[in-house]
């Protein structure tokens, strides 16, 4: 079967009726019927554990907490794997946090233990038909657009990143590099 991350979007099948159901939505004070067509998901957001803080400066956001196993942890992914079960997602949204796979001229680089995860995911979510979504949820710091001081310090957030300094080098660097070697 190919994996679910490199290939289209699996058709919906028989095997995952839950997925074929109309869903009733509210939206604000009207009433809505439509059909989710990859039923619930979740964000796996593999950025935890790393060290720092995400999105926020300070520890609004810590991200020192791990939550997924180490990859020699066989009991823990059989446990990763056995609530994947038994949560049936239809699509998850896989955060790949982008500063460990940018190298220092600003080109992807694999082999990491994020890509590793996301193997092991993807190996899971293929034989399950769950749709996987790669996200970076961020620039790499080499391709974010620079800033003066001044702009930052009206951000006491920490997360300033609107544009990247060169859309093109980006693509061609970073971003098609990524979503043709993620899976192999």
């Amino acid at each position: 079967m190919k994996s679910s991350l490199c290939s289209h979007t699996p058709p919906l099948t028989p095997t995952h009726p839950h997925l074929m159901q109309p869903v009733p939505i509210s939206l604000h004070t009207r009433h809505l019927t439509h059909t989710v067509q990859y039923g619930a998901g979740f964000n796996w957001f593999d950025f935890l554990g790393m060290g720092g803080s995400y999105a926020y400066a300070g520890a609004h956001y810590d991200l020192s907490d791990p939550t997924y196993p180490e990859l020699d942890d066989v009991e823990g992914w059989r446990l990763v794997i056995e609530q994947l079960d038994l949560m049936r997602p239809g699509f998850i949204r896989f955060g790949l946090p982008p500063n460990p796979h940018c190298d220092a001229n600003g080109a992807f680089q694999g082999g990491t233990l994020y890509l590793e995860r996301l193997r092991r995911l993807d190996a899971w979510a293929s034989r399950s038909g769950c749709v996987l979504m790669l996200d970076t949820f961020l620039l790499p710091e080499w391709h974010v657009f620079p800033a003066d001081e001044a702009a930052r310090a009206a951000r006491p957030s920490g997360m300033f990143q609107y544009l990247a300094r060169d859309n093109r080098d980006l693509a061609r660097r970073f971003l098609a590099p990524m979503a043709s070697r993620a899976c192999t």
